[in-house]
């Protein structure tokens, strides 16, 4: 997880930011990224909204749709498509793939 979102960081640096929202109750970082025109500013009267995933540990589908968002959102910005493009510019996105990494690390080792 941490490397796909290093990976699509890297491939669109403009447009995205990852930092660390806390640590679990195991001590293990909890990652977020940040999709925006302007990463890591806050534009008063834009709108955000944040995406969550893997509450439970169990929960591979909720975090691997979150990855593939970060991607798409990334490739598409890229891309010049319009409706990426908008979206990008007009919303702060954040997307947190594990809230739970303790749980998600347990269900792993089953």
């Amino acid at each position: 997880m941490r490397q796909m979102m290093k990976v699509i960081n890297e491939e669109c640096p403009t447009i995205t930011r990852i930092y660390n929202i806390g640590k679990s109750s195991q001590g293990l970082k909890m990652y977020a990224m940040e999709i925006s025109d302007n990463p890591g500013e806050h534009e008063t009267g834009e709108p955000e909204f944040r995406y969550t995933a893997g509450l439970h540990g169990n929960e591979a589908l909720g975090r691997e749709l979150l990855l593939l968002l970060m991607q798409f959102l990334c490739k598409e910005y890229k891309d010049e498509n319009p409706r990426v493009r908008r979206l990008v510019e007009g919303v702060r996105i954040h997307l947190v793939p594990s809230l739970n990494p303790d749980a998600y690390e347990l269900a792993y080792q089953m």
